[in-house]
């Protein structure tokens, strides 16, 4: 997903994206199958999503976890591409990944 603009509650919009990914997977059967391929919901960001200036990252991954901080389900995923936070100039480039979001 690709997001130019800043949208209000944006994170609520993001979860509700995933549960279509995510409840057409199951299968009626005798009984529900519930066994999920995992979901992946990578956005873009034309704008700085994280609310406070000292946690913001160029690059947020998201995973649900439990209060111990243990990964509790290993197939969802999200990951928040911050474009302002992404300062890199030209001559520092390193990866193809630097090179691909320079282009972006």
């Amino acid at each position: 997903m690709m997001q130019k603009a800043r949208v209000h509650l944006f994170k609520e919009r993001s979860l509700f994206y995933v549960t279509f990914s995510t409840s057409k997977q199951a299968k009626r059967e005798k009984d529900w199958l519930f066994q999920l391929d995992p979901v992946y919901f990578i956005a873009i960001l034309g704008f700085v999503h994280d609310e406070a200036e000292e946690i913001q990252k160029f690059r947020r991954n998201v995973a649900l976890r439990n209060q111990d901080g243990q990964l509790f389900f290993d197939r969802l995923y999200f990951e928040f591409l911050q474009m302002p936070l992404f300062t890199k100039q030209e001559h520092e480039l390193e990866t193809h990944f630097d090179k691909w979001l320079y282009f972006l």
